[in-house]
């Protein structure tokens, strides 16, 4: 679209021949892993590859934090909207990232009216729900 725009505006054609990306938000091409290492890392099976992936919420920080108790996280769990009992630094948000008891993140939810509505969870099955 860059070259596009730029043979536009000077009234011809254009291509780029090369473009490489040094940063995207908090991530930089210097930290990146390369081919090898991801390959050496799979060898190595599960824990070798695990090793090399980041945080779940890597690139997220700027993200609103709620913490949430496991009561909430059951609800959010079977797809229903909770008012966490910390309130919400932005009552309105498309994004939050609801933090489990145990501190880690389980869920990106929207915010809307200081009552978080799961938009996808990422954790198992809480031991309670069922129970």
């Amino acid at each position: 679209a860059l070259a596009r725009d730029l043979g536009t505006s000077l009234g011809s054609g254009a291509y780029l021949g090369a473009l490489v990306r040094t940063a995207s938000g908090g991530f930089r091409l210097e930290d990146a892993i390369s081919f090898e290492a991801l390959r050496d890392g799979a060898a190595g099976g599960v824990d070798g590859f695990a090793a090399l992936l980041r945080p779940i919420d890597a690139g997220l920080e700027d993200l609103p934090h709620a913490t949430i108790t496991a009561d909430e996280l059951r609800r959010l769990f079977e797809g229903l909207p909770t008012g966490p009992k910390t309130p919400l630094e932005v009552p309105d948000a498309p994004a939050v990232l609801a933090v489990g008891p145990e501190g880690t993140i389980v869920a990106v939810c929207r915010a809307v009216g200081g009552i978080l509505h799961p938009h996808k969870v990422l954790t198992e099955r809480p031991a309670t729900v069922g129970a």
